[in-house]
């Protein structure tokens, strides 16, 4: 190991989640839920994602096993500071949002965490 990978183990993860999303529907895109930490959700707005993230508690408020996922959406989305700021000058991005890069048919997005 070289003093150059001693000075990134830091800044780098080993864990990384890469997604490749197709939507241009506003308020559309994938939530990741876990049973302690909550949910992370990509919703598609305008012309890019936004991120968020929410407790278990808000996920649970608005689903259930009969949930529509657009009333999904709109109840996750009424939650107050659920969207991360990523003009934020303490947001860390890689962990705290998805990093956000968009093509010409497909929006690829990533997270280390």
């Amino acid at each position: 190991m070289t003093d150059y990978d001693v000075d990134n183990e830091v800044d780098f993860s080993a864990f990384m989640l890469a997604l490749e999303i197709a939507t241009t529907t506003d308020n559309d895109g994938p939530c990741l839920i876990h049973s302690q930490y909550g949910a992370v959700c990509l919703f598609y707005n305008t012309s890019t994602f936004d991120t968020y993230r929410f407790a278990l508690t808000d996920w649970d408020s608005c689903v259930d096993d009969e949930a529509d996922m657009d009333a999904v959406s709109a109840c996750l989305l009424g939650i107050t500071g659920g969207m991360i700021d990523t003009t934020e000058a303490t947001l860390f991005e890689w962990f705290h949002a998805f990093y956000v890069t968009t093509g010409a048919s497909l929006t690829n997005v990533a997270v280390a965490s």
